[in-house]
């Protein structure tokens, strides 16, 4: 997939806001994530199961359309079934009620994981 500036521009918004999300908040700190229970500001959330050795990226892609950029940090999400980040909303994942601070191609998924995107207003 190419990277457009525009696309580039989001993207450097977008881990700009996940970046700022984990700094001097109140959340609980579990494992490598923070609690997720107490948010209240997703907008639209979708739930998939983890599999074994596939990194949440790629079990995304099996069951929905997926946009996203590559960065030196990997691959961040811009756009599930056509519900695109932007207007300081974007796509974040969590990994059993914890978000993960790594992208969405290198987190590698376990049978037990319930993976959940969720859709937020920065």
């Amino acid at each position: 997939m190419g990277l457009s500036a525009k696309k580039f521009g989001l993207a450097v918004m977008i881990i700009s806001a996940i970046s700022l999300s984990f700094c001097g908040n109140n959340k609980t700190d579990v494992g490598s994530g923070a609690n997720i229970n107490n948010s209240g500001k997703d907008s639209l959330v979708i739930t998939l199961f983890g599999y074994d050795n596939l990194s949440v990226l790629e079990l995304t892609k099996e069951k929905h359309l997926v946009e996203f950029v590559k960065s030196p940090m990997g691959a961040f999400v811009i756009g599930i079934d056509s519900v695109y980040s932007g207007g300081g909303y974007g796509w974040l994942f969590s990994v059993n009620d914890s978000f993960v601070q790594v992208a969405a191609d290198a987190y590698i998924t376990k049978d037990s994981d319930i993976i959940a995107w969720h859709y937020r207003k920065f």
